[in-house]
């Protein structure tokens, strides 16, 4: 008896517990994932930026030639 009561404390410690009433994300929550869409955005730049930057330069050269 005493062991499953101490079970029960370290599982509702280390896991959610949905008989709280908690629902929905927190501000920390929130915060996490604008910060990964924020490195992933910045990311996905740095290896597309190369690209487009390259074949805008090579239309302008085409369009406007020195």
């Amino acid at each position: 008896m005493l062991l499953s009561f101490w079970m029960d404390r370290v599982r509702r410690a280390l896991f959610f517990d949905s008989s709280r009433g908690e629902s929905g994300a927190t501000l920390v929550e929130y915060t996490f994932l604008l910060v990964l869409i924020a490195i992933a955005a910045f990311v996905a730049m740095q290896f597309v930026g190369a690209a487009t930057s390259n074949s805008l330069n090579n239309a302008g050269s085409s369009l406007f030639p020195p």
